[in-house]
């Protein structure tokens, strides 16, 4: 999935956008303040450029999504703690983000979690509110673990519900 194009961008129906990146401001290998980058068009101007990532941990490749119901959602791999994470708003362009771990995967109840990364999600089903999310569990290589056979294995979650609960 990690080729794939996401989505980063989103005109809404009343001609507002929605617009996110991978940013970081330091320009070192470690890029500890990486995270997703917002920006919020109101159909007349841009908000200001952003100075700090909406979460509070390291991420990456974000997706940014809209609910039926306004929801504002941004899923992402978190690297410092090797999870899914969803940053959610009740509406676009305004208020706080609250952070959410969709999925870790704790490996045969060891305690490791082996990393998941790579993420890409979409919304429809009924009032679309259904959230569908694909990722990778990291290949051995960068310390992730086999799955079911596989160095690499694609997994799916789905939200029925606008990213409420997962399954």
């Amino acid at each position: 999935s990690n080729a794939a194009v996401d989505n980063r961008l989103i005109r809404h129906s009343d001609g507002t956008i929605s617009a996110t990146w991978t940013m970081s401001s330091q320009f070192s290998s470690s890029y500890s303040d990486r995270g997703t980058g917002y920006n919020y068009y109101d159909g007349s101007s841009w908000a200001p450029d952003p100075t700090s990532r909406i979460e509070s941990s390291r991420t990456g490749w974000p997706s940014i999504l809209t609910t039926g119901f306004g929801k504002e959602i941004v899923i992402s791999h978190n690297t410092d703690y090797n999870y899914m994470q969803m940053s959610h708003r009740p509406s676009k362009g305004n208020g706080p983000w609250t952070e959410q771990i969709i999925s870790s995967f704790n490996l045969n109840g060891s305690g490791v979690y082996t990393p998941l990364t790579w993420n890409r999600a979409v919304v429809g089903g009924v009032n679309n509110q259904s959230v569908h999310m694909i990722g990778v569990i990291a290949r051995t290589g960068l310390g992730g673990t086999i799955y079911n056979g596989l160095d690499g294995a694609l997994v799916y979650y789905r939200s029925l519900d606008g990213g409420n609960t997962w399954d």
